[in-house]
């Protein structure tokens, strides 16, 4: 995904994210892998724009910056 422009599209509340989805997480974009609800949120499992896999939860009142490629 490096050097691909994106274009911010929408504001996502935690519960509204899908698998493939493009995410703005930290100061880059990812591509969620999958989801997994827990105790107080979601395990997001995700791509980054260096194609490393990582895991991160997130609380259910996080919102974040949906993209597309542009």
């Amino acid at each position: 995904m490096l050097l691909m422009d994106y274009r911010l599209v929408d504001t996502l509340n935690a519960d509204q994210l899908e698998p493939g989805d493009l995410i703005g997480l930290a100061d880059g974009i990812a591509k969620i892998i999958s989801i997994t609800p827990i105790k107080h949120g979601y395990a997001l499992i995700f791509e980054d724009e260096y194609s490393e896999k990582d895991v991160i939860e997130i609380f259910d009142h996080e919102q974040f910056e949906l993209y597309v490629l542009d």
